[in-house]
C-alpha cells in the first residue's frame, strides 16, 4: 500500500497532508480575500486608539482610546463568542484583559527603554 501511494507524489502528499496532518488545501481565491480582510481590520484595530489623540488634549485622548479599546475588544470577544461557541460575556472580558494587558506590557517596556536611555 505504502508503494502504491508513494509511486505518485501529488497523491502521497494529499494523503499525508489529509490523513496525517488533517490539512486541506486552501484555494488561492481565499488567500488573497483572507490577506484583505486582515489587513483591513489590522488597519483599523490601529486606528481605534490612535483617534483621539487626534482631537482631544494628551490625558483625555489616553483615557479616550483605553476606554474605547476596551469596548472595541469586548465587541469582538462577543462577536467570536456569538459566531463561534462559548460565553460571550466571558469572551468578551477575555478579549479585553489580553488586549489591554499586551497593550500594558509594551507601554511598560517602552518606559523601561525610555528611563534607561536607550
Amino acid at each position: 500500500m505504502v508503494d502504491t501511494i508513494t509511486v505518485n507524489r501529488d497523491a502521497w502528499l494529499a494523503t499525508m497532508m489529509d490523513e496525517e496532518l488533517h490539512l486541506q488545501p486552501v484555494e488561492a481565491p481565499d488567500i488573497f480575500r483572507s490577506a484583505v480582510v486582515i489587513t483591513i481590520a489590522t488597519l483599523i484595530g490601529h486606528l481605534i486608539p490612535l483617534l483621539p489623540f487626534v482631537w482631544l488634549s494628551r490625558t483625555a485622548a489616553l483615557i479616550t482610546a483605553i476606554v474605547l479599546s476596551a469596548l472595541v475588544l469586548f465587541g469582538v470577544g462577543a462577536y467570536q463568542a456569538i459566531t463561534l461557541v462559548g460565553d460571550w460575556r466571558r469572551k468578551g472580558l477575555q478579549m479585553v484583559v489580553i488586549g489591554l494587558g499586551a497593550a500594558a506590557v509594551g507601554f511598560l517596556i517602552g518606559r523601561l527603554f525610555h528611563t534607561a536611555g536607550a
